[in-house]
């Protein structure tokens, strides 16, 4: 992975971020990792170890609009993958984010708190030890359950960032509604949100309705969509609730 920036980073926190929010989206996208790698200073190779919160989208103006809101860095990473662009923090900046962002991301505690002992440790060493643990842990993620999120999941800002980082909302019928689907909830309107943190899609389910599908959360018209929609559309920073 390239460490180096190629233009100015924003490093400055903006006054308009909101960490519940945040904590919504990076529980279902994104990666929280501490790299390891090495730089050459005065003809020496040295072990250099970086915090780094990322993700991906393959929509430009979402990514943009995540630098905005979450300062760091939009860029365009690669045009052959189906998530090209990428929004990414690093260093300090991204320890900062992590501690303002810990209390509303239940999968996250372990990656931040080794965000929190890189930022407390001087030794590269040292900070490669923090790197190795953390890697060890199966996609960088601790153990979670459903009672977890049944107080995130209560608030709208919070909602608001899982379905910016991985909602959609459709306008189209679906031919084949699945064996443990109800058909009515593949009919227009819904909303899809995908995701493999399973315990806060059931979370979601048993507070807001609709059906769990694999690694779907599907809300249709019948089973709650639009007080769905009024709770969170106040909060959304990313997505527009125009159906596709």
């Amino acid at each position: 992975m390239n460490l180096e920036w190629p233009v100015k980073v924003n490093k400055e926190i903006p006054q308009n971020f909101d960490p519940m929010w945040f904590g919504g989206l990076i529980e279902v996208a994104g990666s929280v990792i501490l790299t390891v790698g090495t730089e050459n200073r005065n003809g020496r190779q040295y072990i250099k170890v970086t915090p780094i919160i990322t993700m991906k989208d393959n929509d430009w103006g979402r990514i943009k609009k995540l630098e905005e809101y979450a300062g760091g860095l939009a860029r365009h990473i690669s045009p052959i993958e189906s998530s090209p662009y990428q929004w990414a923090a690093r260093g300090y900046y991204a320890v900062e984010l992590a501690r303002l962002v810990k209390p509303y991301a239940p999968s996250r505690q372990e990656a931040f708190t080794a965000f929190e002992n890189w930022a407390n440790e001087d030794e590269p060493e040292q900070r490669e030890e923090i790197a190795r643990e953390l890697q060890s842990i199966e996609g960088g993620r601790n153990e979670i359950l459903e009672y977890d999120y049944r107080q995130l999941v209560t608030q709208s800002n919070f909602v608001a960032g899982v379905v910016d980082a991985r909602g959609g909302f459709y306008n189209k019928n679906i031919p084949y509604a699945g064996d443990n689907l109800p058909y009515h909830d593949w009919v227009i309107p819904r909303l899809e949100t995908h995701s493999q943190n399973q315990p806060l899609l059931e979370a979601l389910h048993e507070k807001w309705g609709g059906v769990v599908d694999r690694w779907d959360w599907i809300v249709g018209k019948e089973t709650g969509l639009m007080p769905l929609i009024e709770f969170i559309a106040p909060e959304l920073k990313l997505r527009s609730i125009e159906p596709k």
